[in-house]
Parts: C-alpha cells; structure tokens; sequence
C-alpha cells in the first residue's frame, strides 16, 4: 500500500512569559492521511457467446483515483488594522504576524468555482514605550477566489494547499498597520470514480470464452482527518 500524510498548522498562540525573553507556544495541527493500494488484476476485455444462455459473472469495484485538477492560487490582498485603543502606546516595530487562513465557503458548479475565505491574523510588535504585545484580527482580510475551466465539475472533493505570507508596516503615528498578505499555493479538485471490472463470466457447458487482460491500478483505501494539539 501507498500512503500520503500531510499537515498544515490552523492556529497558532503565544504568550510572553515572565521578563519577556522567551515565549510559550501552542500549536493546532491538522493532519491528512491518505492510504492507496496499487492491484493487478485479470480482466475480462472480450466474451464470445454462442447463444442465448444464462450468465454468472463476477468481480470488483475498484474506487480509481484520476488525477487531480490542480488550481494554481497567486493573489495578493492588503488591508489596514486598526491598534487604536484609549490608553494604549502607538505601534513603533512590526515584530511578527502569524497568518491563519480558511476557507469559509464554497459554489462548485460545472466549468466554475468560486470559494470565499478570510484571513485571522495574529500581529507581534513592540510600542513607543518599548512593551511587546500581541494582538489578534479574527477573519480581518477577506477575499474570493474564482476559477473556470472545463476540467471543473460538480460533485468533486476540495482539497485547499493554501501558503500564506503577510508583512506590516506601521502607518498613521503607530495608530494603524499596514498589511500586505501574498496568498500561493493551489486547491486540488477530485473526483473519486467507481469502475466495476469483470473477472469471470461462466455459463452451463462452458458455452462462453472469455479473453482476459492484466491491469494494474491505483485503488483509494481510504483517508482520515483529525486535529492535533502540540
């Protein structure tokens, strides 16, 4: 059997600790396990009959993995984050941003899709009174990826790669940042087929002969996703 594992982090959450030179870090995992198994098997490709008779036919379903359709994702989405609360420093140094992102909904239909997401970010800086902070934008940059093609049907699974990279840059007196966020990757469609092959074909008095050909598959097991904490 063929296995593919895969993991992406959805969260990510820090706290400072005491004195402020190292951090406390929790992590939320996602991960995908997907199990192939590659078949021989001998398949009937012509009968010869010579009358009307009876059949007794057996053989297998196979859930055949064609490959996926691959949509590659190169956007760029910007927008700006408001830090202007009563009392507090202005921002002066963009530490670090965490960027989670998620798609929220999606409309697949033949030849198109549309999927709408958002982006929670998690913004690490130091203020003009040299305190590091933290700061959470749950779904603060939304954004649409829309996508044709005749490849596109109906019915099929998604599977979201997404990469996301985001930089900041202080604006209007430390009271604001501005966010420039490079979203790659791809969404990989597929389209699980069942194919039912015939392995034998008997009748009474061996009144049919069969041609038979060997065929080798990927067959899909099975696959399995679950959450993580580390």
């Amino acid at each position: 059997m063929i296995s593919e594992v895969n993991m992406a982090i959805l969260a990510c959450e820090w706290d400072l600790s005491s004195g402020q030179y190292s951090l406390d870090v929790d992590l939320i995992l996602a991960v995908s396990v997907q199990v192939e198994q590659v078949q021989t098997i001998k398949a009937i490709s012509d009968a010869n009959i010579g009358q009307s008779v009876k059949l007794s036919t057996d053989g297998v379903v196979l859930n055949t993995l064609p490959p996926a359709v691959k949509l590659k994702i190169d956007k760029e989405i910007t927008g700006i984050l408001e830090f202007a609360q009563e009392g507090a420093a202005p921002v002066q140094t963009v530490l670090d941003i965490t960027t989670d992102v998620k798609l929220n909904e999606t409309e697949l239909t033949k030849g198109k899709l549309v999927t709408r997401g958002a982006a929670t970010l998690e913004v690490l800086y130091e203020d003009e009174e040299l305190a590091v902070k933290v700061q959470s934008f749950v779904q603060a940059l939304p954004f649409e990826l829309v996508f044709e093609g005749p490849e596109i049907q109906g019915g099929m699974a998604l599977q979201p790669r997404l990469k996301a990279q985001s930089e900041g840059y202080v604006v209007n007196d430390g009271k604001s940042v501005r966010v420039e966020l490079k979203l790659a990757g791809a969404i990989l469609l597929r389209d699980h087929q069942p194919l039912q092959i015939l392995t034998e074909i008997t009748a009474p008095g061996n009144q049919v002969e069969v041609r038979k050909e060997l065929v080798a598959v990927d067959s899909f097991v099975n696959r399995k996703e679950q959450q993580a904490t580390a």
